[in-house]
């Protein structure tokens, strides 16, 4: 919305899958791939990114009762095999292969798949990131996030567009910057990530005004 605004444009979304979006590039259905798209060694080899907007932190979604048990990736490693669900990304596939080599990885395609798994115990854990995780949580609160300790990860997040319009790629780097040190970025992270000011704040009640009915 603050880029078609600024730009004086007609802003339209397109919904689209994750097996969709170097197709839809290419092909110009879509000039932007927008916003939390995160940026792997194979999606860069078909697409061109942005410098990154945000980073965000690689966890596990689990079960509350269960917190304990992910706390360190030392811990993890020593439980019983585990099965984690993880999102169809080669990239973060082999670094969960990396890290837990004995867990069962299996492949989720949706967030309420993932939800459904871990509520009915089909699943361990699912390869999440802490920002994102924590929103679930808030929807679910048998759900909690643990950012393991001995291994903590960081990703990246950027825009995709195609390689055939490196200007746009490079008009884009461009308002980002302007975004981060005008604030923008940071009110918004502010707002849809942590939560603030989500809830305006009205007056306080008091008994003249509420009551009495004085002005």
């Amino acid at each position: 919305h603050h880029l078609a605004r600024e730009l004086d444009v007609a802003l339209e979304f397109v919904p689209l899958a994750a097996g969709e979006i170097q197709e839809l590039l290419d092909r110009d259905q879509v000039d932007v791939v927008m916003s939390g798209l995160v940026m792997t060694t194979e999606r860069a080899a078909h697409m061109r990114f942005t410098r990154p907007t945000m980073d965000e932190t690689i966890a596990l979604l689990v079960r509350d009762h269960r917190r304990k048990e992910f706390r360190e990736v030392a811990e993890i490693k020593a439980t019983a095999p585990l099965r984690v669900g993880c999102f169809p990304t080669q990239y973060y596939r082999a670094k969960l292969e990396t890290v837990l080599p004995q867990a069962e990885i299996v492949t989720v395609e949706s967030l309420p798949q993932c939800v459904q798994g871990l509520l009915d115990d089909t699943l361990d854990a699912v390869l999440f990131t802490a920002e994102r995780g924590s929103a679930v949580s808030l929807l679910h609160p048998q759900l909690t996030v643990s950012v393991p300790e001995g291994r903590q990860l960081d990703v990246p997040l950027g825009y995709a567009v195609s390689r055939a319009h490196p200007d746009l790629a490079d008009f884009l780097d461009t308002w980002i910057e302007l975004k981060h040190r005008d604030g923008t970025m940071a009110h918004l992270y502010d707002y849809w990530v942590l939560g603030r000011n989500a809830k305006p704040r009205g007056p306080r009640w008091n008994v003249m005004s509420d009551v009495l009915g004085w002005r």
